[in-house]
């Protein structure tokens, strides 16, 4: 098994010594151990590509703090780990250092088009890697949101914590629920004639019915019998 300890802040030496890792064993388990408040946006995802290209098995776990662009390199790990009282800090991305040149209206634009850019980037990776919805995720980034444990294993950053076995299936097994839930809620209702002839008994005009489902009209017919 290959381990790579990242530490403070993400930068390319962290990405070389998970290739250097890849290249020694290549099949073998290699496990990221982090704790680390993030970095520069580029040493990120550089990291997350160096990770997702190991063709053994990846471990991540999470020590104390896991913030930022080290939760990217978290999420891209197939098993996902920390123990209570871990914290993970999901934000937007801020440049490092003040922006040159003058900050005129044009510029600021440019600036704010960059960083939303660099958000989706993120945020799609991290969807796409633990399974969890875009927009659920930018809503956590625009609040600052500070997860816990148990958080970041109901929302699936975390497939497991350590010392609590029972708890990382049965938070899989309702992320699963909810997922077939939303997509089911986005499928389009099929209506059959005899919703039509119910809701025609009700006054209610002939045609595609608009933000009424099955069970409501069960409902408005209960209410009225």
């Amino acid at each position: 098994m290959s381990i790579v300890a990242i530490t403070g802040e993400i930068s390319y030496s962290h990405v070389a010594a998970v290739r250097a890792a890849t290249e020694a064993a290549p099949q073998d388990p290699l496990t990221i151990i982090l704790d680390s408040l993030g970095g520069q946006t580029g040493a990120c995802l550089a990291l997350a590509d160096a990770i997702s290209l190991h063709p053994g098995p990846t471990i991540g776990r999470a020590v104390r703090r896991c913030d930022s662009g080290a939760v990217l390199a978290l999420a891209v790990c197939e098993r996902r780990a920390a123990r209570l009282g871990t914290r993970f800090k999901l934000h937007a991305t801020a440049p490092l250092r003040p922006p040159e040149g003058r900050l005129t209206a044009a510029r600021m634009r440019q600036l704010a088009g960059e960083l939303d850019t660099l958000d989706s980037r993120f945020r799609h990776r991290i969807a796409a890697a633990i399974g969890c919805d875009v927009e659920q995720l930018a809503r956590l980034e625009a609040g600052d949101t500070t997860l816990d444990t148990l958080r970041a294993l109901e929302l699936g950053f975390l497939t497991e914590i350590v010392g609590c076995s029972t708890l990382g299936p049965a938070a899989a097994r309702r992320r699963e629920a909810q997922a077939e839930a939303r997509a089911a809620a986005a499928r389009p209702i099929r209506w059959t004639l005899r919703d039509f002839q119910a809701l025609r008994a009700m006054g209610l005009k002939p045609g595609r019915p608009i933000g009424v489902g099955r069970h409501m009209l069960k409902a408005m017919l209960a209410e009225r019998s």
